[in-house]
C-alpha cells in the first residue's frame, strides 16, 4: 500500500468516525440545562416508600396526601435507549442524573433519579461476569423488572416489544432545597465545621451499643443495620469519637469513646506470639492494631485513658515486631502458626507509621520514632513502585498524616515533596463546578462518568490538611499553600453538602437513625461507620488549622 493510499484511508476513517460521533451525540446526548418540556413526574412519599405517582402536563393540579412529601421532577430532555444488552444499558445511564422510561401499548412507566436512588439502583456496583463497573445501573434486570411490573407486563415482553428512553429532570419541589445542602468553599468556616463534627459524632455515638460494639452501618432507606463487622473500622470509629470528644469538650462523647475502646481491650485483644495484638481468629491484620493504638493514644493524651497505657506499650511493640528492615510492615500475623506473613494491603503501613509516631509521645520515643520514620521513608520512596505508579498515586491519606506527626523529629523534605505532589495530582482529578454530572464540585475521582465518592473527599482532606499544616511550618511558598487550602475547602464543602443534616428524609424509613451520618456517595444511601469517621476527622483537622491560623 502506498503512502498516498494509506493517508486517504486514514482520512476516510477519521471523517466516518467524526460523522458517527456527531450523529450519536445529536441523537442520544441529554442536555440537563434545557428549559422543562412541561411534562412533570409527581411522586408522593411516606416513610421512605413511594405511595403515589402521576405524570402531569402544563398547569394541571398536583396531587397531595396527608403525611406525604411531594416531589416534582420536570423532564427537560429525553433520548432513546436503543440497545437491550445489559452492559450497554448500564453504561448508557448517568447515575444520579438520568431516569429511565418504558413505553408499551400506549402506556408509560417512569423510574426517576429519585426512584433509582431510593432503590439503590445506581450505587456503582455493577457486575458483568468478572467485570466490575462504577457506572450506570447496578442490576439492569431488576430495573427492567420494576418497569415491566409498573406496566402490568413481564420483563421479556417489555424487552421484545417495548421502547426504552432515558431522560433528565429538574427538581421543582421544596424538598429539593434540603439535600444536597447549599454549601460553598467560602462557607467552610470553623463554626460550620464544628456543627458538622458534632452531627457526625452524635450519629456514631448512637451506633455504640451498651457492650461497646458498633452498629456497623445503616441502610437509610429501611433504617436497618448492615450485616458484618470489621475491627479496623471499629478502632477507627473509636479514634474519631475520642477526637470529637476532646475537640468539642463533651464528656458524654468521652464516655462513649471509652466504652468502645474497652470493647477492643477486652474482646479483641489477642496474643500474637509474645505480643498483644487486635483482632479475632487465626489471622490478625496490622491495621486493627494500628488504629486501636491511635484510639488509645488519643484517649490517654487527654487524660481519658490512663488505663490504656500498658496496652499502648504492647501494641507499639507488636507493630515494631511486624516491621521489615526496609521500613515496610508485614500486614498479617498467623496466630496458629505463630509467624508473620509478608503480605501488604492498602492503608496499613501508613496507619502503623502514624500510630507509632503518636505513641512516641507517651512511651519509648526513640524506638517508636525510629520505626515510624523508617516506614515513612519507605512509603515515599517511589523506586519500589510499578511502572504505572509513575503517573498515579495510591491512597496516601495516612502517609501524609504521618508526615505531620513526624515533622518535628525528621523534617523529611522528600516526604513533604511527596505529599505536595500527591495533592497536586488530586487537584487534577478534582471535580469542578461545571462538570456535567451534577453538583459534585470538590469531589475526587479519575472516573468522569460517575459521581465521586464522599469517602475519598474526606480521607484526602485529612491528608491535605496535614500536608498544609506541615507546609506552613516548613515555609512552603504561598501559592502552593493557597492551592492546598482551596482544595480542602472545596472537598469539605462537597462532603458537608451531602451529610445527612437531615438529608432526603422522604426517602428514609427512620431519618433519626442516620441523622448526622455521611453516606458513601450522592447516589448511595448506605451509611457506614468509617464514612463518618473520615469526614469528621478531616473537619476537626481543618477547624483546628483555621483556629491556629486566626490565633484561636
Amino acid at each position: 500500500m502506498s503512502p498516498r493510499t494509506l493517508v486517504r484511508l486514514l482520512a476516510c476513517y477519521i471523517l466516518v468516525l467524526a460523522g458517527t460521533c456527531i450523529t450519536v451525540r445529536n441523537v442520544l446526548a441529554l442536555a440537563s440545562d434545557r428549559e422543562p418540556t412541561g411534562e412533570r413526574i409527581v411522586s408522593l412519599w411516606r416513610a421512605g416508600a413511594r405511595v403515589g405517582r402521576v405524570v402531569v402536563s402544563g398547569a394541571e393540579a398536583l396531587p397531595a396526601c396527608d403525611g406525604c412529601v411531594r416531589t416534582v421532577e420536570a423532564i427537560v430532555d429525553r433520548s432513546p435507549l436503543w440497545f437491550r444488552n445489559p452492559l450497554v444499558l448500564s453504561i448508557s445511564v448517568v447515575a444520579g442524573r438520568d431516569g429511565i422510561a418504558a413505553h408499551l401499548d400506549g402506556r408509560s412507566a417512569y423510574l426517576t433519579p429519585l426512584d433509582l436512588l431510593s432503590t439503590h439502583a445506581t450505587t456503582g456496583k455493577a457486575r458483568f461476569g468478572f467485570l466490575r463497573l462504577r457506572a450506570g445501573l447496578d442490576d439492569v434486570q431488576a430495573v427492567l423488572q420494576t418497569l415491566a411490573s409498573e406496566l402490568g407486563t413481564d420483563r421479556a415482553t417489555l424487552v421484545n416489544r417495548g421502547r426504552l428512553e432515558r431522560f433528565c429532570v429538574q427538581r421543582q419541589d421544596e424538598a429539593a432545597e434540603t439535600w444536597p445542602r447549599k454549601v460553598g468553599p467560602s462557607e467552610v468556616t470553623r463554626r460550620r465545621l464544628t456543627h458538622s463534627v458534632r452531627a457526625a459524632a452524635s450519629y456514631l455515638a448512637k451506633t455504640v451499643r451498651p457492650d461497646g460494639s458498633f452498629v456497623y452501618g445503616i441502610d437509610a432507606r429501611t433504617g436497618k443495620a448492615l450485616a458484618g463487622y470489621n475491627w479496623p473500622r471499629h478502632a477507627g470509629s473509636t479514634l474519631f469519637l475520642a477526637q470529637a470528644a476532646h475537640f468539642l469538650g463533651e464528656r458524654e462523647l468521652v464516655a462513649v469513646a471509652r466504652r468502645a475502646a474497652k470493647r477492643l481491650r477486652r474482646h479483641a485483644t489477642q496474643r500474637c506470639g509474645r505480643h498483644r495484638c487486635i483482632g479475632r481468629g487465626r489471622r490478625v491484620d496490622l491495621g486493627s492494631s494500628a488504629l486501636a493504638l491511635l484510639a488509645y493514644v488519643e484517649l490517654a493524651e487527654h487524660g481519658s485513658g490512663k488505663g490504656f497505657l500498658r496496652h499502648i506499650d504492647g501494641l507499639a511493640k507488636f507493630l515494631r515486631f511486624m516491621q521489615r528492615s526496609d521500613g515496610e510492615f508485614m500486614h498479617l500475623y498467623d496466630r496458629q502458626r505463630k509467624r508473620r506473613r509478608d503480605v501488604q494491603f492498602p492503608f496499613y503501613t501508613g496507619e502503623a507509621a502514624l500510630a507509632l509516631a503518636r505513641a512516641a509521645r507517651l512511651n519509648e520515643p526513640e524506638a517508636n520514632l525510629s520505626a515510624a520514620s523508617s516506614a515513612l521513608s519507605h512509603l515515599v520512596d517511589k523506586s519500589w513502585r510499578s511502572f504505572g505508579d509513575r503517573y498515579f498515586f495510591g491512597a496516601e491519606h495516612w502517609t501524609c498524616q504521618a508526615l505531620e506527626a513526624l515533622w518535628e523529629h525528621t523534617q523529611s523534605r522528600p516526604a513533604l515533596r511527596f505529599c505536595l505532589d500527591y495533592h497536586a495530582f488530586n487537584r487534577h482529578v478534582q471535580f469542578r463546578h461545571d462538570n456535567p454530572l451534577g453538583p459534585y464540585d470538590g469531589g475526587f475521582g479519575p472516573n468522569p462518568f460517575f459521581p465521586p465518592r464522599l469517602t475519598s473527599a474526606s480521607s484526602r482532606s485529612e491528608a491535605a490538611v496535614a500536608t498544609l499544616a506541615t507546609a506552613t511550618r516548613a515555609g512552603v511558598d504561598d501559592d502552593q499553600r493557597a492551592a492546598l487550602e482551596n482544595q480542602i475547602r472545596r472537598s469539605l464543602a462537597y462532603v458537608m453538602r451531602y451529610q445527612f443534616a437531615p438529608g432526603p428524609t422522604f426517602l428514609m424509613a427512620d431519618p433519626a437513625a442516620v441523622l448526622g451520618g455521611v453516606p458513601g456517595s450522592p447516589v448511595d444511601l448506605l451509611v457506614r461507620n468509617d464514612f463518618s469517621q473520615h469526614a469528621g476527622s478531616a473537619m476537626i483537622r481543618f477547624a483546628r488549622f483555621l483556629g491556629a491560623k486566626r490565633g484561636h
